[in-house]
């Protein structure tokens, strides 16, 4: 069960067998929604506001994706958007607006999806190498993914327009980085 910080939903969902249902709770009027999210749920992240989730998902069934993940419409009974990546799904940063979610695996892509919410058509983000924590800091209109690298990298991504940045060690280590 994964709960909204609110405490308003309640997301219920099974990773011990390859469920693709999650039941949407609304945890006030003790109404249950069911959810298809198109592959094994493996884990559920609901927003701040509780307007909507995210759920990290295994390969479908027929799909030739090796994960994915889907971005469920919480408050609003609407279709989830249902996103196959090319690489499994390794963390989620999710705001009231905004989600970043990071894919990598053994031989496979690096990257991140950025979405606004509820748009919810996410942008594929490509990582020169793979992506070890993610976070969104809605206060300055950023979020960061920080990656695997000898000298350090982390790639900022603008919230409002979704341009990445990255900065390597080299640059971290050699000067103040500005915005220019």
């Amino acid at each position: 069960i994964a709960v909204s910080p609110s405490g308003d939903t309640a997301l219920l969902y099974t990773n011990a067998t390859p469920s693709d249902r999650v039941v949407v709770l609304d945890t006030l009027t003790r109404t249950p929604r069911t959810v298809v999210v198109g592959g094994p749920a493996r884990a559920a992240f609901p927003s701040p506001d509780g307007a909507h989730a995210v759920v990290l998902t295994g390969p479908g069934t027929g799909s030739s994706k090796p994960g994915g993940f889907t971005i469920v419409p919480v408050k609003e009974d609407l279709a989830p958007r249902i996103q196959g990546t090319d690489a499994p799904p390794t963390a989620v940063a999710i705001g009231d607006s905004t989600l970043l979610v990071t894919i990598a695996g053994i031989g496979l892509p690096s990257g991140a999806y950025f979405a606004r919410l509820p748009n919810s058509h996410p942008e594929f983000i490509r990582l020169a190498s793979e992506p070890l924590a993610v976070a969104l800091m809605p206060d300055v209109g950023k979020g960061f993914i920080a990656q695997s690298h000898p000298e350090g990298r982390i790639t900022f991504i603008d919230l409002v327009s979704g341009e990445p940045r990255t900065i390597t060690g080299f640059e971290l280590g050699s000067k103040v980085v500005t915005g220019d």
